[in-house]
């Protein structure tokens, strides 16, 4: 049967900144494990850089279910959800709150097209089990079976390289932020690979994967709803104070403008700021990596503002006066496109509060 993985082997102001470390419980490394909880993992090939969106949708005393959906070319969800009038999902999970705990297997393969949730017990899907974590931290090294495109489930040692954390900058919650990582080695059979994995044992993810020095899982944004603070209060305070806040939760789908449905939170808050202030007006700017020449990305980032305003409309009522769309292609990165990390924080949408 064919497996869709979650990695890439098979398949700005001072405010800113302090709202992004508002977003982070205290201790500033956790990410929690709650409905809502979105993850984005990006890889490379030859057309361009590919996502696969990982979301928390339903969080229990005894389980977690994970649902993926990803950027293939030959996508063979989308018929399927079309003609039954759903959202497409190519993977869909279930994990064991118990093997969160203590499994030693990391199962990252989800299969296509699930009618109800796949489960692996005694593994765990999208990180490594508390078990595993608090192993590495004591001991530097613990057991782990992992899945491999050449040999499925394989078991193998997993090694504390470093004595401390490794910084990774992740997007969480549209800001850059530096998370903590634990960084090991995996050495089986069939090879060795490395793992960046968060240094939390509430939430224990892997954020990169690495086979050979080349990486095949890159975390690129997290997000998760708040705590008190609603996705539209923290546009409007932005709005309000600064004129200009970034989305990175707005998801097309590869070289489209077609929206993703892991889009509708960030859009439903735009739309609700628009409702609480009837006087202003938003200009939705689009921006792209540089991947695929300044042509066709100028008209793609048009074309990408044009779709999430039409939205706004169309989806939310909002009155189509109060919105003007324009695109920028790849003229105003805000970070280097020479890596996967910085393509994805070059690929956005921003708002702009016109008539300031």
């Amino acid at each position: 049967m064919t497996r869709v993985v979650t990695g890439g082997l098979a398949i700005c102001t001072a405010l800113a900144v302090s709202l992004a470390a508002q977003a982070l419980p205290q201790g500033g490394t956790q990410i929690p494990l709650r409905e809502g909880l979105t993850i984005v993992r990006a890889y490379r090939n030859t057309s361009g850089d590919f996502e696969a969106i990982t979301t928390v949708t339903h969080v229990d005393a005894t389980n977690v279910t994970i649902a993926l959906s990803t950027d293939e070319q030959a996508d063979p969800c989308r018929d399927r959800a079309a003609q039954s009038g759903q959202h497409r999902s190519s993977g869909l999970r279930m994990v064991l709150r118990d093997d969160l705990e203590h499994a030693h297997a990391l199962w990252q393969e989800f299969a296509p097209c699930p009618s109800t949730p796949e489960t692996h017990a005694g593994s765990t899907a999208i990180g490594v089990s508390a078990s595993v974590l608090r192993e590495l931290n004591a001991k530097g090294e613990t057991t782990l079976n992992a899945t491999t495109s050449a040999a499925g489930m394989v078991s193998g040692v997993l090694t504390r390289i470093e004595h401390g954390v490794v910084p990774l900058s992740v997007i969480v919650n549209d800001e850059p932020i530096e998370l903590k990582a634990v960084h090991a080695r995996w050495q089986s059979n069939v090879g060795a690979r490395e793992y960046w994995i968060l240094d939390d044992v509430a939430n224990p993810l892997v954020l990169r994967g690495t086979y050979n020095g080349n990486p095949f899982l890159e975390v690129v944004k997290l997000s998760y709803p708040l705590d008190g603070t609603t996705a539209a209060a923290r546009i409007e305070r932005a709005l309000g104070r600064e004129g200009r806040t970034t989305f990175y939760g707005i998801y097309f789908e590869v070289g489209s403008d077609r929206i993703k449905a892991e889009s509708e939170t960030a859009l439903a808050g735009i739309a609700k700021v628009l409702l609480q202030n009837p006087s202003w007006t938003l200009a939705v700017e689009g921006h792209t990596d540089n991947i695929g020449g300044e042509s066709y990305n100028l008209k793609l980032s048009k074309r990408r503002a044009a779709a999430v305003t039409q939205a706004l409309i169309s989806r939310y009522r909002v009155d189509g006066r109060r919105l003007q769309s324009s695109g920028y292609g790849a003229s105003q990165p805000k970070d280097t496109n020479d890596t996967i990390q910085g393509r994805a924080r070059n690929r956005r949408v921003e708002l702009v509060k016109k008539g300031r």
